[in-house]
């Protein structure tokens, strides 16, 4: 029994495709846990990791409203609050309010975030 017939796929020629996705998701697999080994001593997964990338790279200094963090990540804003509660208590980024409008905040990395890597 080949590896992909364990998991109930039989390669013909009919039905290539679902080798390559099964092949796809084992190499994402595999890529998500060296990651999450990685990221790991610095106390942040990759879904925090992948918030600070974008807070920190598309803030042009100035930092990043909460509502574009989410839009970019592709989150809901009740998860992408939950995300950033975490970040900040963690001390790895700060909010701001942006001055002129109360209801938003910016969200820059605090100097603990840029010592992290990446």
């Amino acid at each position: 029994m080949g590896p992909l017939e364990h998991y109930g796929i039989t390669l013909r020629e009919d039905n290539f495709h679902e080798g390559a996705i099964y092949g796809l998701a084992c190499v994402y697999s595999l890529m998500e846990r060296e990651i999450s080994d990685f990221l790991r001593p610095y106390n942040l997964t990759p879904a925090k990791f992948n918030a600070m990338m974008v807070i920190k790279h598309r803030g042009d200094g100035l930092g990043l409203s909460q509502i574009g963090n989410g839009r970019r990540l592709i989150v809901s804003a009740s998860n992408m609050t939950r995300l950033l509660d975490k970040l900040e208590m963690e001390g790895f980024i700060e909010r701001m309010v942006q001055v002129g409008d109360r209801r938003v905040n910016r969200i820059k990395i605090s100097k603990k975030g840029v010592g992290c890597p990446g």
